[in-house]
């Protein structure tokens, strides 16, 4: 595998520590309230948490250089889709902060764009993909506002 592959990985996993490191610390400004039995923040540090590790991850296999395969075009294009996905979760990110469109209503579009980025095979996956989408959206709307009773845009 070429160098700049290895270069390329780099630079995103240390883009993707950097966004997590951001959530992580953002995260800590919701204070928890008796009123909610998790917090506000528990969700926006746990992702955050999690991305952080990946990062981590991600990282420590571009300096080593192991990877599974060596063909580069393979690597390129997974390279151009966790590009992709961050890019697309910056925008949903933004869209929610923004308010204009319910936490629901923005997350379908999302779900459905990430699996279409992340398959290998998109045009088989679009029946499922929706059925995916729609459920993740609604079933963590109500889980989130009827049962954790957090208040989400």
């Amino acid at each position: 595998m070429q160098r700049s592959v290895h270069r390329a990985e780099f630079v995103v996993a240390l883009v993707g520590i950097m966004a997590a490191a951001l959530f992580l610390w953002d995260a800590r400004r919701y204070a928890a309230s008796p009123f909610e039995p998790i917090g506000s923040g528990a969700v926006p540090g746990g992702v955050a948490v999690g991305a952080l590790g990946l990062g981590l991850v991600m990282l420590v296999q571009a300096i080593r250089g192991l990877k599974a395969t060596s063909n580069e075009p393979k690597q390129f294009e997974l390279t151009f889709r966790v590009l992709a996905i961050f890019i697309l979760t910056i925008l949903y990110v933004a869209i929610l902060a923004t308010g204009w469109v319910r936490y629901a209503h923005a997350t379908v579009p999302y779900a459905i764009l990430g699996i279409m980025i992340i398959a290998e095979h998109p045009r088989r996956l679009i029946p499922w993909a929706i059925a995916i989408a729609f459920g993740l959206a609604f079933g963590l709307d109500f889980a989130f506002r009827h049962i954790f009773v957090v208040d989400i845009p």
